[in-house]
C-alpha cells in the first residue's frame, strides 16, 4: 500500500501533526538548508514519522476521538495563561485549545523533530544498550550510561513540554544501568 500523506485531523487517515507548508516555514526560521533541498514526498514521510514518535508521549487531556491513531488533536488541554475573569466578579474560566485542531506548539515540535530525523535516526538503537562495560582480553570499553541522547531532544521538548503529563523542562534523563 502506497504512503498517502494526510495532515488534516478531520479525516480518518490523518497521519501528520502538521503540514509540509508549516514545516517549511518553521525550518526556514532555523536556516535549515538540508530541509529546503528535500523532495516534498520525503518531507511528508519525515513529518509522518515525527508525528508517530510524538504520539508515543503521554499528553494531558484526552484524544478527541478515542480511536484516532495520533495523540492529537485532544480535548481539555488548557492554553498557557488562558484564563478569563476578574477579581471583581470572582468568576474565572480556563481557555482550552480547539479540540479539533493541532495547536501551534505541537506542530512546531513535529517540524523540529522531523528536521532532527533528517540529520539522523535518533530513535535507532546504538547496539550498546544494556552494556556497562565490555572487555575482551586487554581491550576494554566502558559505556557512559548517558551517552545516548533521548530521541526527544531538548529543542523539541521545550516547544511542547507544558502539555505533557508530569511535565517539566528539567526532567532527569534516562540512565542505563
Amino acid at each position: 500500500m502506497a504512503f498517502v500523506f494526510q495532515p488534516d485531523p478531520s479525516l480518518a487517515n490523518f497521519n501528520s501533526l502538521t503540514t509540509v507548508a508549516f514545516a517549511d516555514d518553521y525550518q526556514t526560521t532555523k536556516l535549515n538548508t538540508n530541509w529546503a533541498a528535500l523532495l516534498t514526498a520525503d518531507k511528508e514521510k519525515l513529518l509522518a514519522w515525527s508525528s508517530r514518535q510524538i504520539s508515543t508521549l503521554q499528553w494531558i487531556g484526552i484524544k478527541t476521538v478515542a480511536t484516532q491513531e495520533l495523540s492529537w488533536p485532544r480535548s481539555y488541554v488548557p492554553i498557557e495563561g488562558g484564563y478569563t475573569g476578574s477579581i471583581e466578579t470572582e468568576v474565572y474560566s480556563t481557555l482550552y485549545f480547539d479540540a479539533n485542531t493541532v495547536p501551534k506548539p505541537i506542530q512546531e515540535a513535529c517540524a523540529e523533530l522531523a528536521g532532527q530525523l533528517l540529520e539522523g535516526d535518533s530513535t535507532a538503537p546504538t547496539g550498546l544498550e544494556g552494556f556497562k562495560e565490555l572487555k575482551v582480553d586487554v581491550i576494554s570499553i566502558t559505556v557512559d550510561p548517558k551517552d545516548r541522547l533521548s530521541w526527544f531532544q531538548p529543542a523539541t521538548k521545550n516547544l511542547c513540554y507544558k502539555y505533557l503529563v508530569n511535565a517539566s523542562p528539567y526532567n532527569v534523563p534516562t540512565v542505563r544501568v
